[in-house]
């Protein structure tokens, strides 16, 4: 153990002696001109392994000149980080003392098992493919550090507000076709290169699929909690197990033999940035390799969760008109509605069947909207999502 701390700290001082003459000529020429802070190129995306996290600086001189950060000063900020799996979030403002020069970064950790990377940094490692995205924006990502415990991915912080949902509908609609679209190609062409990596990110290994969000069995139970008051019948836990449960069985089937894309996954609208005229999807922390349709199912979700169900099914035919019309025309299909409307129950039991949701509505003057929703996953049709003619 102590032998191993002494290596990796020698391999590290040797790291950072070498990463200090590469960064200053080749990143950082103009530094004797007093310009010492650059943005590195897409093409510098810095990869290591570390015993440990080590400090702030040293992790910034790692991705930078660690001249450029002596001669720097640096203001963390935290910001929040819902995810369970998510040690922190820092933003990062490193200005030049002398110039003023700023640079603002994200530092994201990433809790994972040991030497197992986490599925945001293994797709961050590919993610040169979406260069080719155009009606989405992404944060450059300047590169990730592995430890033992956990995956630290740095990305440029974007400046923007998140958009009103209803308002970028046709928009997120495109860019979920395009994105699907890439991914699809991409894992297509890679071939065995990365045929484990893939392997660990896949959308249906089964410790990933008995989180709570997507063990919608476990749910079932909470709606004990509602009974049948104030004159609404709310549907019971024996009806969602004996309808629901065998349709989301076979919805899985049917998407397992299905086309495969990388998936996001995570359509709240924290991780979506207006600025300007772009349009920013930001944030992969629940990044999978899924399958196509199932980023639509994941925002259409959200939409459901954040509307009644007039406007829902109004804004839902909207997006899924502007979806397949930019899909290609072999995604077209029946195959593609099932895995939309696969995601879109996972995901909506979740957000409809928390213990959290069912005690507030259990207290609520009015349980009637929650009583719609229920109605409405137990009566699902998978005609609703698929393509018109």
């Amino acid at each position: 153990m102590h032998f191993a701390y002494f290596l990796g700290t020698m391999l590290d001082a040797q790291r950072r002696r070498a990463i200090d003459e590469h960064w200053s000529t080749a990143l950082f020429p103009s530094f004797w001109f007093g310009m010492t802070i650059h943005i590195p190129s897409q093409r510098h995306f810095k990869s290591a392994y570390w015993l440990s996290a080590g400090t702030v600086e040293q992790r910034l001189a790692h991705l930078l000149s660690p001249r450029a950060v002596r001669e720097a000063c640096i203001d963390t900020t935290k910001m929040s980080g819902n995810s369970a799996f998510v040690n922190y979030v820092y933003r990062h403002t490193i200005t030049e003392r002398s110039s003023g020069q700023s640079l603002e970064i994200i530092e994201k950790s990433i809790k994972k098992l040991m030497l197992t990377p986490s599925s945001e940094s293994s797709f961050y490692r590919e993610r040169s493919i979406l260069a080719r995205s155009s009606k989405f924006r992404h944060p450059r990502c300047y590169g990730v550090i592995e430890t033992p415990f956990e995956s630290i991915i740095f990305t440029r912080f974007v400046n923007g507000r998140p958009p009103r949902m209803a308002d970028v509908c046709g928009a997120i609609a495109r860019g979920i076709s395009e994105l699907e679209c890439i991914t699809h190609a991409h894992l297509n062409n890679t071939g065995n290169r990365r045929r484990i990596a893939h392997w660990c990110m896949s959308f249906f290994q089964p410790w990933y699929l008995l989180r709570p969000k997507y063990n919608h069995s476990t749910l079932f139970k909470h709606l004990d909690l509602l009974g049948q008051t104030r004159n609404y019948r709310m549907p019971t836990r024996g009806e969602f197990k004996r309808k629901l449960s065998p349709l989301i069985a076979q919805l899985k089937s049917n998407a397992l033999s299905s086309p495969r894309c990388f998936s996001h996954l995570d359509y709240l609208r924290k991780n979506l940035i207006q600025s300007k005229n772009s349009l920013f999807l930001i944030d992969w922390s629940e990044v999978r390799i899924g399958r196509i349709g199932f980023d639509s199912g994941a925002y259409l979700s959200n939409l459901f969760r954040n509307s009644d169900i007039q406007t829902f099914e109004t804004l839902a035919s909207k997006y899924l008109t502007t979806y397949y019309r930019e899909l290609p025309s072999e995604h077209r299909n029946a195959t593609t509605a099932n895995n939309i409307l696969y995601i879109f129950l996972l995901h909506s039991t979740w957000y409809c069947m928390r213990k959290d949701v069912i005690k507030n509505a259990a207290t609520d003057i009015d349980p009637a909207p929650l009583g719609e929703k229920l109605n409405y996953l137990l009566n699902v049709d998978i005609r609703q999502f698929q393509p018109t003619q």
